[in-house]
């Protein structure tokens, strides 16, 4: 009885080898094309073809690769159903953790790691270019840089004219005591102010045109 046994599932294994090899070949495809496709390796597809089901993972591994060509194939495997469990060492008993020890990791798995990758330079280059906006959005709003060569705080003078002096960035509007005055192309400016006796305030204001105010003032005394 176990001759007569291992001859009927050698025959139906021949067979099942020379259907799926036949209609793969009626396809045009050979077992790499067929294997980039399934994303099954090739040496599992033609273990198959060979009817070599023991040379594939056990349990549900095995069978889906079985599925999966059949499948492809456009095969009706409802003939071949029981052949793991007459095969397989232990039959249908066979335990669950063997499945697990004899998996091999499919192909998709690796083809994740690019992806992860991938997304990870995109995020790089999203926070690179917010970076770059916000320094863009604080060189915009920041206030002009704004330098007064004369005259200094806090000092006493005998005239009552007094020439204010200094420089500030080209694009910026100069104000002194709230009125415009212009700069050269190079950002400097002066204008005579007429001074009272006592205590003076000169306000000197730079501003862009989207920036914060840069405010300075001096105070001069007239004593005369």
């Amino acid at each position: 009885m176990a001759t007569f046994t291992t001859h009927k599932i050698s025959v139906r294994l021949d067979k099942l080898g020379a259907e799926f090899k036949q209609a793969r070949l009626k396809k045009d495809m050979t077992l790499e094309q067929a294997s980039k496709e399934l994303q099954i390796n090739s040496g599992y597809l033609q273990a198959l073809e060979q009817g070599r089901l023991d040379k594939l993972p056990a349990g549900v591994y095995g069978k889906n690769f079985l599925r999966e060509y059949a499948s492809w194939l456009q095969l009706n495997i409802k003939n071949y159903k029981n052949l793991f469990s007459e095969t397989t060492p232990g039959g249908k008993k066979e335990k669950q953790n063997f499945i697990f020890s004899q998996a091999i990791p499919r192909i998709t798995n690796f083809l994740a790691v690019p992806r992860i990758i991938k997304n990870i330079l995109i995020i790089i280059a999203v926070i690179i270019c917010i970076a770059y906006l916000g320094f863009r959005l604080q060189q915009i709003i920041s206030p002009p840089i704004l330098t007064i060569t004369n005259p200094a705080d806090n000092i006493t003078a005998t005239d009552n004219i007094i020439l204010v002096q200094g420089f500030t960035e080209p694009e910026a509007e100069i104000k002194i005591n709230g009125e415009t005055v212009l700069a050269d192309a190079a950002g400097n400016f002066s204008k005579p102010i007429n001074l009272k006796n006592g205590l003076n305030t000169i306000t000197i204001t730079a501003k862009k045109k989207y920036s914060r105010e840069h405010k300075i003032n001096r105070n001069i005394i007239v004593n005369n």
